[in-house]
């Protein structure tokens, strides 16, 4: 599969390279899903324009068959990720995905890296764009308006992000005057989103409206507003392909064949009846090390444990330790005495 030079016909070109087959385009396709089932969690910026193909042999007999070894076309930024590895690991094992996500996702990754960058404006119009192609909506106004005020999962995004105050109460601090209306006439916001959309996109230096490139900031509360609705939409289109049973195990068992699997000694000290008393368990959990997002799943654990089995019981401490020769403590969560210290 590797290139090789051979002799050209033509007397003024020496040699010319010669591709038998490159996976290039295979392996991209395969990338930009796993890149689309992870936008809800991350945002992976992967540069597609300069992948660069290497050639091994596979025993020395080939070695002396492969003259380039190395070859790249051409034609940024990261995101820091603190939190579960798995759903990265689940996304790469996701082999049935239908091909059309990418195109589904893209305006939403590229929403998200804009809005990162302080491109509001065109974080605002990618964000759009999406629920466009999502929702196959008509470029004119009125029937933009009406098609997606009759999508139930639309309406049903906005719902959840206006009663979810643990970031921002929208209701108090509106993004679009139409918030206070939700209720009553589900429209009116509907409307001031898509033709904020337009506004943005149609700007003209002889409107005496015309928003300035230099003050994007203005527009910021309404770009997050309409990603944060954007996110939940995208959130049916990847976690219910990421958190299959059947990747799940995938990954449970690759993680453990190659020793990525974390095992955790978790207790939790209560006090039930005017007894103080400590329950002790071990959690096996897919991951290559100890961090933030780990410590937060074990947290999460022992207080399902906990209503599960002692949900009368006062909480006192968790604690959590890896199992392991250093037996480093992962996390500890103190609000009394325990039997044990």
């Amino acid at each position: 599969m590797a290139p090789r030079f051979e002799d050209d016909p033509n007397p003024k070109i020496p040699s010319q390279l010669v591709f038998q087959r490159s996976m290039v385009l295979s392996v991209e396709k395969k990338i930009r899903i796993w890149q689309s089932l992870l936008s809800t969690y991350v945002v992976v910026d992967v540069d597609f324009d300069s992948p660069v193909e290497e050639y091994r042999a596979e025993d020395e007999s080939e070695r002396s068959k492969i003259p380039v070894r190395s070859f790249q076309r051409n034609s940024g930024r990261r995101d820091a990720y603190v939190g579960d590895f798995s759903p990265f690991g689940r996304a790469a094992l996701a082999d049935k995905v239908d091909d059309r996500l990418i195109e589904k996702m893209s305006f939403f990754i590229h929403a998200r890296i804009d809005l990162d960058l302080n491109r509001i404006i065109d974080s605002y119009d990618n964000f759009y764009l999406f629920l466009e192609s999502n929702f196959l909506l008509n470029s004119k106004t009125r029937l933009a308006v009406e098609k997606l005020s009759s999508e139930t999962k639309f309406i049903t995004a906005v719902d959840e992000y206006l009663g979810d105050t643990t970031l921002h109460d929208e209701r108090k601090d509106p993004a679009f005057p139409g918030v206070t209306k939700w209720d009553a006439d589900k429209r009116a916001l509907v409307r001031e989103i898509v033709e904020l959309r337009g506004h943005l996109r149609h700007n003209s230096l002889a409107h005496d409206g015309r928003w300035d490139i230099n003050d994007q900031e203005r527009y910021r509360h309404q770009a997050v507003f309409i990603g944060m609705v954007c996110h939940i939409v995208a959130r049916e289109l990847t976690h219910d392909v990421i958190w299959l049973d059947l990747y799940g195990e995938r990954f449970k068992a690759l993680s453990k064949k190659v020793g990525a699997v974390k095992s955790i000694v978790a207790t939790i000290t209560i006090k039930e009846n005017s007894l103080t008393r400590d329950l002790s368990f071990r959690i096996s959990v897919p991951s290559a090390e100890l961090s933030a997002g780990l410590a937060k799943f074990i947290l999460k654990t022992c207080v399902d444990k906990l209503e599960e089995r002692a949900p009368a019981a006062e909480l006192l401490a968790i604690r959590a330790y890896a199992d392991d020769e250093q037996r480093r403590e992962l996390m500890r969560y103190d609000l009394g005495p325990s039997v044990l210290r």
